[in-house]
């Protein structure tokens, strides 16, 4: 974390202000009313994950277009880590078996099983 800071080291009470490593955004997010905003820039389109993990397939209308929001996003910033239906899973273990939670980076994601990614 301390790296991800830009600090030599931290110390337990320290406010760090991290820039992430990677960063993996749900499918859910874009079906919830009130969470979604659509940024007019990404910090590194890289970095960026989408992972198709919770609704697939959608079960309702407002989770299928959730799909259709998200995937609209993955396009207009081209991320190139979009796993869409046929590519999705559960998104800590899509992250490990892609090579994408690496040991000493930091890995944000709202699940809250994401602190796995890092048992792979």
């Amino acid at each position: 974390m301390a790296r991800a800071a830009g600090k030599e080291w931290l110390r337990p009470g320290d406010i760090a202000v991290c820039v992430p490593d990677i960063v993996i955004a749900l499918d859910l997010t874009f079906a919830m009313d009130g969470t979604w905003y659509r940024p007019k820039t990404l910090f590194d389109s890289e970095r960026v994950v989408l992972v198709f993990d919770h609704a697939v397939p959608a079960p309702s209308i407002k989770d299928a277009a959730g799909m259709v929001e998200a995937r609209r996003f993955a396009e207009e910033f081209g991320l190139k880590n979009f796993f869409d239906v046929g590519k999705h899973g559960i998104a800590h273990v899509v992250a490990a078996e892609n090579g994408l939670a690496r040991p000493g980076e930091l890995l944000l994601c709202s699940d809250s099983h994401t602190c796995a990614a890092g048992a792979f």
